[in-house]
């Protein structure tokens, strides 16, 4: 089955995609992105695995990720993406990765679980291959609160989703994703949008939103915050981006992307405890900005 999703500016197309989970992830997660329009800004991701010749292939990156390792491996300007267990050292998955980040295809699927794992791993490879296209993929939470959009930035662990959590309980705020927040330039205008993939967080709309600000989270003794000034913004931010740190194209397109979004959108610093008053706090800064 091949399946076309629309997400912001990219239209990814999914082939030969199919999943039996007897919760039928496919259609709850992937239906409201649904598109049947055409698009010149298409990535093509391949669900029928392919054999590959990894010969003359070298490792550039690795990085733990819990119970795997994630390996990055290039030749020729192709990209091959595994998933390897850090008991056994076997390869869970393996995705390859043509030189324009036009083509995501499968080679190694050990997982048996229908495709869903795939497809949740390929996430990160598909926000890499949006910044193709004008994209600023942010690890964060993007949520809509009185119309306008506000991005929470932060690593695992700091409590973004919870203070999200906090905003939309306490502010009526909507949470478009609960893990990725995507950003694009459209006619002089920075827009949050909704994608599929959303980590463990359950949380995707298909909806966007101006963006009015965006705020690194940090763990603080009390709550209090103050605006960046754009050096130190960039500073913070850059590893929060979704980006390969493989590509020098790629990096050096996030890193100007990045550069232009904090020259239009105001950058803040929340230090804070997991608590309702922490909401407060920024509610309090952010209303001098967009009318709170």
């Amino acid at each position: 089955m091949n399946i076309h999703i629309k997400c912001g500016p990219v239209v990814f197309e999914l082939r030969d995609f199919c999943n039996k989970s007897p919760f039928e992830t496919r259609w709850w997660r992937l239906d409201p992105f649904a598109t049947d329009s055409p698009s010149d800004n298409t990535v093509t991701i391949n669900f029928n695995k392919t054999d590959a010749d990894l010969t003359g292939f070298a490792v550039v990156n690795q990085e733990k990720d819990g119970f795997y390792s994630r390996e990055v491996l290039k030749a020729n300007g192709a990209t091959v993406c595994r998933l390897i267990r850090n008991s056994t050292g076997e390869t869970a998955l393996s995705v390859g990765i043509d030189s324009e980040y036009k083509t995501i295809t499968l080679i190694e699927d050990n997982t048996q679980t229908d495709a869903v794992a795939v497809f949740e791993f390929i996430g990160r490879y598909a926000m890499h291959a949006m910044i193709e296209y004008g994209v600023l993929p942010f690890h964060g939470v993007l949520m809509e609160h009185n119309g306008k959009g506000i991005i929470i930035c932060a690593p695992s662990g700091v409590g973004k989703t919870t203070h999200a959590r906090l905003w939309r309980d306490k502010k009526n705020a909507l949470i478009i994703n609960g893990d990725n927040a995507c950003c694009h330039k459209e006619n002089g205008v920075w827009k949050g949008f909704g994608i599929p993939w959303c980590g463990t967080s359950g949380e995707s709309v298909n909806r966007s939103a101006e963006i009015a600000a965006i705020v690194v989270l940090e763990r603080g003794a009390e709550n209090k915050v103050h605006r960046l000034e754009e050096y130190d913004a960039f500073c913070k931010l850059l590893p929060l981006i979704h980006y390969p740190l493989w590509s020098s194209k790629n990096t050096s397109v996030a890193t100007e992307l990045c550069t232009e979004f904090l020259k239009d959108i105001p950058a803040f610093r929340l230090e804070c405890k997991p608590d309702a008053q922490a909401v407060e706090t920024l509610f309090n800064e952010l209303e001098g900005v967009y009318g709170g």
